[in-house]
């Protein structure tokens, strides 16, 4: 059984005395140059198929290390409550 999961276990690690707008953006730009410049998933409108085995590769890894089925839903239902 896994019980060691990677967010537990930096829980005690503190990363910054304040996440202000500075560290979002740090954070908003790094992700920025990884995704569109360094590992694109597209190229003209098509996937990139290295791009996409790498992402999901990413997803799949990083999600088992937070103890999740996946980082987000694959798609979500929107049901109205106008008839």
């Amino acid at each position: 059984m896994l019980t060691d999961i990677f967010a537990d276990r930096y829980l005690a690690v503190q990363m910054w005395d304040a996440f202000t707008d500075v560290e979002e953006r740090f954070l908003v730009q790094g992700f920025r140059i990884v995704i569109e410049q360094l590992i694109p998933y597209y190229r003209d409108g098509k996937e990139i198929a290295s791009a996409k085995a790498t992402w999901t590769s990413l997803h799949d890894k990083l999600s088992m290390e937070l103890g999740l089925t996946e980082l987000a839903p694959k798609a979500y239902l929107f049901q109205s409550t106008y008839n």
